[in-house]
């Protein structure tokens, strides 16, 4: 029950356009049921559905949304793994473009992308990076933007 109560305020929000951040206790059907229900809802063709867990749970997490979406309902799972070890200049846009690719495909085929903070916050990072680099920011600015792009 609580946790329809909870996948109800999530769609609420996602109507009024806001974002929603909720805390349930271990055990409580996060993984289970609000994820899949959320999944299966939110993924419609156009929207990318992000699922984000620890490291620690990403594995279990990915083997939820696998098994939920394997049956009656079936949806593609994906993952995001990105790191920001140094590319060469010359793979940097083959880089973005399969990223880009991912995850359009997943949006497009009512997907859930899979992945972890960490993941997240490199592409970020790796995003501000290149784009500093690209508009030849000077050196205090973008010293400053990449601290706080690292500090998000």
């Amino acid at each position: 029950k609580k946790q329809v109560r909870l996948v109800r305020t999530f769609l609420q929000s996602r109507e009024r356009g806001f974002s929603r951040v909720e805390q349930m206790l271990m055990g409580a059907g996060k993984t289970t049921v609000v994820g899949p229900l959320l999944v299966t809802v939110c993924s419609d063709g156009h929207t990318l559905v992000c699922l984000v867990a620890p490291m620690a749970l990403l594995e279990m997490s990915r083997n939820v949304m696998r098994r939920c979406f394997s049956a009656v309902i079936t949806k593609p799972v994906f993952t995001l793994r990105f790191s920001r070890s140094a590319d060469p200049l010359s793979k940097l846009k083959e880089r973005y473009e399969n990223l880009k690719e991912k995850l359009d495909a997943c949006s497009k085929r009512m997907g859930v992308l899979v992945t972890s903070p960490t993941a997240i916050k490199s592409v970020v990072i790796k995003f501000t990076e290149h784009l500093v680099d690209a508009v030849k920011v000077p050196r205090p600015v973008k010293s400053m933007l990449l601290e706080l792009a690292t500090n998000l």
